[in-house]
């Protein structure tokens, strides 16, 4: 996967050779100064996601309403990661998530808010040196970000929940409050993983 060597990856050719980090901080106008959350949104379409606990009850409201906490937050840059496969695959999206966003609010709320579409055809973990936080709905790549040291906001359930190991928020309050301060877990992982 990290690789872009997955066989849907390579079925789709979704994304391309990795840039050089320079570049791409320039591409992206990532502002060392500010604080960087990274979003990666999922198929809003997903059949898979409709667990029960999940704070948001879908992934178009959890990307809207991370948008709305963060619009007027001058502090941080809100980076969007959306699916590659709302562009290429066999079951693309009718909208995707860029249109469903433009669409909620206007060009002066997105001042702080990047769109890393998949026209970019940018692989996921190209970001991971920029991220101070990352924002997931649920999905593996919450594997690979722990792998790299990179705290995680988890807002639905998944197969790591109550381990302890993403920060999980429980009311749109404590979310806020996450996207604002998170940071590492403090896990031992090597325990874990023994």
């Amino acid at each position: 996967r990290k690789e872009g060597k997955d066989r849907p990856f390579l079925r789709d050719d979704c994304f391309s050779e990795d840039p050089e980090l320079a570049d791409l901080a320039a591409v992206l106008g990532i502002d060392p100064a500010k604080r960087k959350l990274f979003l990666f949104s999922n198929l809003y379409w997903d059949i898979g996601l409709s667990e029960p606990g999940a704070l948001y009850d879908g992934v178009v409201d959890w990307v809207l309403d991370t948008i709305r906490l963060l619009k007027d937050n001058t502090d941080i840059q809100l980076f969007i990661k959306t699916h590659p496969a709302e562009l290429y695959g066999p079951a693309q999206s009718r909208k995707g998530m860029p249109e469903i966003i433009q669409e909620s609010f206007t060009e002066d709320e997105l001042a702080n808010v990047f769109i890393i579409g998949p026209e970019l055809r940018l692989k996921p973990y190209v970001l991971f040196p920029f991220i101070d936080c990352a924002i997931l709905f649920q999905g593996t790549l919450a594997f690979e970000l722990l792998d790299s040291e990179v705290p995680v906001i988890s807002c639905s359930r998944g197969v790591y929940s109550d381990l302890e190991l993403v920060h999980e928020p429980k009311t749109r309050e404590e979310y806020r409050t996450m996207l604002e301060s998170a940071g590492p877990k403090d896990f031992n992982r090597d325990e874990f993983y023994l």
